[in-house]
């Protein structure tokens, strides 16, 4: 081969390796002021629509998460509402009214109730938000919980914190896409989807356990930046029957 072409050759891999490079930081910083944008908006709507696995049967696995900032008493209340469905049955429904988070247990008519908020004019509780995003994921299943950790990572950490969910994992991104991958304790695999503009679109996530039992986890998330799901409802009345399992008294 002559010697020009060799060159040629080795620039253009080298001009590729950059490349790369460039493209797997475009990735992330893509996303991280896709972050910031959402989180100046106070609102954002997260839609799963997946898929669980265990042993030979799989179940369709729904859930959505509506989050909200209202500012207008002066201080900042955040509110959100939830829902899971598991085999297309309603499974649970969670509620933050901004003073109460509310977990409801649909399949057994009962819930439970923890303060998060205040209702004094002076001024709101300084965790205020970090009581409900905590209690959001300890308090729901965990289609829901994986949502909350979507939302933390907009409106606790933002973009310039962000983190992957899958924080010892290894990075594999691409021009669309940031993607990380572990083998620890098993495989399990998380992609935050970019659009053409760069904006924050979508996630994936999968897992596999071939332990004992084998199980699969597959949920693909869809991001709505700047606005919460058409029907959302921040407020919660105990359903007839329902009966409370601990925590403070509620609705009317």
């Amino acid at each position: 081969m002559p010697v020009q072409f060799r060159t040629r050759i080795a620039v253009l891999a080298a001009t590729l390796a950059v490349a790369a490079m460039s493209t797997a930081q475009t990735a992330e910083s893509k996303l991280r002021t896709s972050i910031d944008a959402i989180r100046s908006t106070g609102e954002l709507a997260l839609g799963l629509d997946g898929t669980r696995q265990v042993g030979s049967t799989t179940i369709p696995v729904v859930a959505s998460l509506s989050i909200q900032l209202d500012i207008s008493a002066g201080y900042p209340v955040w509110r959100f509402e939830a829902e899971n469905f598991e085999n297309g049955v309603r499974t649970h429904r969670i509620v933050g009214d901004g003073q109460f988070f509310i977990t409801y247990d649909a399949l057994k008519n009962t819930y439970t109730s923890i303060r998060y908020g205040t209702v004094d004019a002076s001024g709101q509780l300084p965790d205020h938000l970090t009581r409900a995003f905590l209690a959001l994921r300890r308090r729901s299943p965990a289609p829901v919980a994986f949502l909350a950790a979507m939302g933390s990572d907009v409106f606790e950490r933002g973009g310039t914190r962000w983190a992957p969910y899958l924080s010892t994992g290894t990075r594999h991104d691409d021009l669309n896409n940031v993607i990380v991958r572990t083998n620890n304790p098993w495989w399990r695999e998380t992609s935050y989807h970019l659009d053409l503009a760069g904006k924050w679109v979508g996630v994936t996530h999968r897992e596999v356990n071939n332990g004992t039992v084998y199980k699969e986890d597959i949920w693909p998330v869809t991001v709505h930046a700047g606005t919460v799901f058409a029907g959302a409802n921040f407020t919660f009345i105990p359903p007839p029957g329902s009966r409370s399992l601990g925590g403070e008294s509620v609705g009317p």
